[in-house]
Order: C-alpha cells, then structure tokens, then sequence
C-alpha cells in the first residue's frame, strides 16, 4: 500500500555513521530511488554537494546530501529527523504540486549504512580493533498517512487480508485513484483543502450502465469535458442517452 510520507526519524544505539542513505520505492518490485544522503564525505561517496538544496524551478524529486548528522559525537543516542518536504520550494503549495505527491509517495523505505565512523583505526588495520565497530540503531519510526488522495479518510483491511482506502466521493481503487464507472461526467481530481473533486454522476436518463469521460464533448460548465455514455439501451443515442437512434 502506497502512503504518503511526512517524516523518517532514526536514533542511534551506537555513533551515527559516516555515510548512509535513505531509499523509497513506490511498487514491491520497482527501483529503489534515492530520498536523501547523509555523509561527511557527500561529493566522494554520492557524488553530491554537502549541503545541498532544491532551487526554485530545480528538480524537487531530487535527493540532496548534508553533513549535519555525521559527526562521531554523540558516541550513543544521535538522532536523525528526515523531513520529505523541508527545503521543497511547492511544499506551501502541496494541494497542486503533482510533482511532490509523487516525491512523498512510497510503499517500501531502506536506510542504507555505508561507512562508519571511527577515530582513525582503519590506518593501523588491526583486525580485532577494527571488529569492535559496528552500527545499531535504537529507534525507527516513520510519519506517515495512507495515500488515499484526499477521497478517503481511513484505511481497512481487504478480504485478502491487504491494506486498502475506504473510498468516498464516488471514487474506487486502492488508492481511491479513479472514478468509479458510472461516476465519470467528469476527469478524476485527487481532493484538495477548498474542493473534495468528488467524481459526478453520469447522466444516461436511465438508459445506460456506463460512461467514460471524453474532452471531445463540450460542456460549459464542466469546462469543456463531459461524460459520453457507452451502450444506450433501448435504441437510443447522444451524449445522454437523450434521443432515439437513426430510423428509430
């Protein structure tokens, strides 16, 4: 189940690492994509400027890297707090930036620890120094909610035991990603804080069991986009089963 992701905090049992790396992928078996790189080495280890940040017009599905929690000290109890949309120049404007409700879209999360610290001891290679390192992290937790696209408000168990939306507005999937079939008079619209975009109803005059949504039909006040119905019953025609076909 996708959900969108507000934060990623880590607390370390042992020093924090010198370099690792938050993943996200969006399907169980798609590409692990970077989220964000902490190093002290950014432009070595992940070919990145330390510190970096997302410009106004840049990329803002771009994973940037910073120095700040790669430090050996604190010995035990470091923190890292990952935030999806801090430094994202559209996060004031989530609502209509598709391109952060994508950013913040996962169904998997890897931490990827690449290097540790140490206080030097890899130079003299003593094997049994060098085994007294190791990683251990005390806390993982993830904000997040389940990414139902505004069109629902809670998510339940299916009957095959996965995690779905319970779906409003006329909306179905999984992700209430689409209208449902006799819900198309108008495009899909993920809700926002001033309009639910609650799919409408076809209108068939009783005549028809499905509809599809076409830009082809001009309808004023749905800007020009209009449900054109499918399979009229009763030999009849148009965009609203309004009328009796040809020689009938």
């Amino acid at each position: 189940k996708a959900f969108e992701i507000t934060y990623v905090r880590l607390k370390f049992y042992t020093s924090r690492p010198e370099s690792f790396a938050i993943y996200k992928r969006t399907s169980e078996d798609g590409p692990w994509t970077p989220y964000q790189y902490y190093s002290a080495s950014c432009s070595k280890t992940y070919g990145k400027n330390a510190k970096g940040y997302i410009r106004p017009g840049d990329d803002e599905r771009m994973a940037v890297c910073t120095d700040e929690f790669s430090d050996i000290s604190p010995l035990t109890g470091g923190n890292v707090a990952f935030s999806t949309l801090e430094g994202r120049p559209s996060a004031y404007n989530f609502d209509q930036s598709a391109v952060l409700q994508e950013w913040v879209t996962a169904t998997d999360l890897l931490i990827s620890l690449d290097r540790l610290n140490t206080f030097g001891d890899e130079f003299f290679k003593d094997a049994k120094v060098l085994r007294s390192y190791f990683y251990a992290i005390s806390d993982f937790s993830v904000g997040a909610r389940c990414k139902c696209n505004g069109h629902g408000s809670e998510c339940l168990l299916d009957d095959l035991g996965n995690l779905v939306c319970d779906c409003q507005h006329h909306t179905v999937g999984v992700d209430c990603q689409k209208c449902h079939p006799f819900y198309q008079d108008r495009p899909w619209a993920r809700a926002t804080g001033d309009s639910a975009n609650q799919c409408m109803k076809c209108n068939c005059s009783g005549r028809a069991d499905t509809c599809a949504c076409s830009m082809r039909i001009q309808v004023p006040q749905y800007s020009q986009w209009g449900g054109a119905l499918l399979d009229c019953r009763d030999q009849t025609d148009g965009q609203h089963c309004e009328r009796c076909r040809e020689n009938h």
